[in-house]
């Protein structure tokens, strides 16, 4: 989805790549539900040096909306708001 020709799909997979996505431990703090099912498939993909090097060049897009996804999701998972 990083590599279509919409936008609304590179935006759907940066949004997903810029959220914050709790393993077990991690959701624990928040309350609710313990697992995320996303959180394995999110590990997965930032794991991807490949994910990795589509996101930091769309850091450069010169569409605003993308970049400004791209640069979220290229912070670490630590750095990202919460709310």
């Amino acid at each position: 989805m990083l590599e279509s020709n919409d936008k609304a799909d590179v935006l759907a997979a940066l949004t997903f790549l810029g959220g914050r996505h709790f393993n077990e431990p991690g959701r624990a703090s928040f309350g609710g539900p313990t697992e995320s099912q996303d959180a394995w498939a999110f590990q997965q993909l930032m794991d991807s040096a490949r994910i990795r090097e589509l996101v930091e060049r769309l850091t450069n897009s010169e569409d605003e909306w993308i970049r400004q996804a791209a640069l979220l999701a290229a912070r670490g998972p630590r750095d990202r708001p919460l709310n």
